[in-house]
C-alpha cells in the first residue's frame, strides 16, 4: 500500500488494524531494523477521532508494554530460581552416588534420600510459575489480535530459557532411569530404584485459572489504569 493510500485510510482503521500495522514495525525498530512505516503514516494511524477506538488501541499497546517490562523480568527470575533448585538436586544426587560404597549409618543414608526427595518437590514447585508464563504468552497474544508480544530477540531469549530448563529436567530424569536399569547400580541405590517416581522431576500442568485471573487480568488492569490516566 502506498503512503498516500494508507494516510487516507487511517481514519477508517479499527483499533485492531492500527495495532497490526504499527506493532510489528515497532518490534523491528527495537531490533535495530529500519521501519517500514513512514513517520507521516504513523502519525496518521495514531490520530484518533473515535474515543472508543483510541481506548481499545491504547489498552492493547499498554498490555504489550507492561508484558515487556514485567513478564520478561519475571520469567528470567523464575528461570534462575529453577536453576538454583536444580543445582541443589544435582549436588545431592551426585553425593549419594559418589558415597554409595562408603560405610555410613542406615539413618544417614535414609536422610540423604529423604532430602533428595524434598529437593525434587521444591524444584517442581519452583517450576509452576515458570511454565505458567510459557502458557500465558500465547494467551496474551490472543488479546493482542495475534500479534507477537515480544520482538524476535526477546522471543529467542525466552525460548532458550525454557530449552535450558527442559534439558536439565531431562538430564536428571535420564540419570534416574539409568540407575533403575543398571542391575549393579540398582543394588547400591535401592531407594531410588524401588521408588523412582519420587525422584523423577515432573513438569507442572499450567494453571489456566492463575494464567487468566492473575497474569492476563493483571496486565489488563494495569493497561486500563493507564488508559484512564491518559484520557
Amino acid at each position: 500500500m502506498k503512503s498516500p493510500d494508507l494516510i487516507k485510510l487511517a481514519p477508517t482503521l479499527s483499533a485492531e488494524e492500527r495495532f497490526k500495522i504499527l506493532i510489528p514495525d515497532y518490534h523491528r525498530v527495537v531490533m535495530g531494523e529500519e521501519p517500514l512505516i513512514s513517520e507521516s503514516e504513523r502519525a496518521a494511524i495514531i490520530k484518533f477521532d473515535n474515543m472508543a477506538v483510541w481506548e481499545e488501541y491504547t489498552g492493547r499497546v499498554a498490555m504489550l508494554q507492561w508484558a515487556n517490562a514485567l513478564w520478561t523480568s519475571d520469567i528470567e527470575i523464575e528461570k534462575f530460581r529453577a536453576l538454583a533448585c536444580y543445582l541443589i538436586i544435582n549436588h545431592s544426587l551426585e553425593k549419594i552416588i559418589l558415597t554409595a560404597e562408603e560405610s555410613s549409618t542406615e539413618e544417614d543414608r535414609a536422610g540423604q534420600y529423604k532430602k533428595l526427595k524434598e529437593y525434587v518437590g521444591t524444584f517442581e514447585e519452583s517450576l509452576i510459575n515458570f511454565y505458567n508464563y510459557q502458557e500465558a504468552i500465547p494467551r496474551l497474544e490472543q488479546e493482542l489480535y495475534g500479534v507477537p508480544a515480544f520482538n524476535e530477540r526477546t522471543k529467542k531469549q525466552i525460548a532458550e530459557y525454557y530449552e535450558s530448563i527442559n534439558a536439565l529436567i531431562g538430564h536428571h530424569n535420564d540419570t534416574v532411569h539409568a540407575i533403575c536399569k543398571n542391575k549393579i547400580i540398582r543394588e547400591y541405590l535401592k531407594p531410588i530404584a524401588e521408588d523412582a517416581e519420587s525422584y523423577l522431576i515432573k513438569k507442572p500442568i499450567p494453571d489456566k485459572k492463575y494464567i487468566e485471573e492473575v497474569l492476563i487480568d493483571g496486565l489488563r488492569m494495569l493497561a486500563e489504569s493507564e488508559v484512564r490516566m491518559l484520557r
